[in-house]
């Protein structure tokens, strides 16, 4: 194979949660129309670790990172922006998003509001899974 043959490395990792129902829905509409320079990696414990992360850190936000660049590591909103501006359909909401006042408004909602409602439910449903078993 050829280097021109072989597919192209993902340069934008995204660490997200493929227990979430909403998250996984929201990666899987991403995942249809993403440039090959994207990767969806769901959290495990070897994939947090391998992040620097610990699982439980890693399901509190959306984690992406630049492999080209391992300094590179952002969560939440900023997270979404990044990812947003390297997909074509979806650039436009990142420059949306962006501006002021927007930007502080949406940081604010994410870190407040979405990001813990959206872990509480996971943790509840890992307590129903281990109520059965």
């Amino acid at each position: 194979m050829t280097e021109h043959n072989a597919p192209p490395t993902p340069r934008i990792e995204l660490l997200y949660n493929a227990d979430c129902p909403i998250c996984n829905w929201e990666i899987n509409r991403y995942n249809k129309h993403a440039p090959d320079h994207l990767r969806f990696v769901p959290i495990t414990d070897e994939a947090a670790a391998g992040w620097g992360v610990s699982p439980d850190t890693a399901l509190r936000a959306l984690h992406l990172r630049d492999t080209g660049n391992p300094d590179v590591h952002q969560t939440g909103v900023a997270a979404f922006l990044a990812l947003w501006q390297a997909m074509p359909r979806t650039r436009w909401i990142a420059h949306m998003v962006g501006l002021w006042p927007l930007r502080p408004l949406v940081d604010w909602a994410y870190r407040e509001v979405a990001a813990p409602a959206l872990y509480h439910l996971h943790k509840r449903r890992e307590a129903k899974r281990e109520d059965r078993s």
